[in-house]
């Protein structure tokens, strides 16, 4: 049972990481709705990591963190371009 929370996630997280890259990469007029997605699973993640607490899901959820971290920072950079030429 200890095992439990981490295989219910572990496959929508590394398909969703690798879906979210390929859908942000490939279709950016779809990325705002792709970013809340991908916010909403991580809440839901971490509820699940709160309810079972292990070091594995700690570290793939910590992976996911970091790719959507990296992937709003670069959104927000793209969308402050238009007014740093300016």
């Amino acid at each position: 049972m200890p095992q439990e929370m981490l295989n219910i996630l572990t496959l929508p997280l590394l398909f969703s990481t690798l879906a979210g890259l390929w859908i942000y990469r490939h279709r950016p007029e779809q990325r705002p709705q792709l970013l809340l997605s991908l916010c909403s699973l991580f809440v839901v993640s971490a509820y699940g990591y709160s309810q079972q607490p292990q070091p594995v899901l700690f570290g793939l959820l910590l992976t996911f963190m970091v790719m959507l971290c990296s992937l709003l920072l670069h959104h927000w950079d793209v969308l402050l371009l238009p007014v740093k030429r300016k």
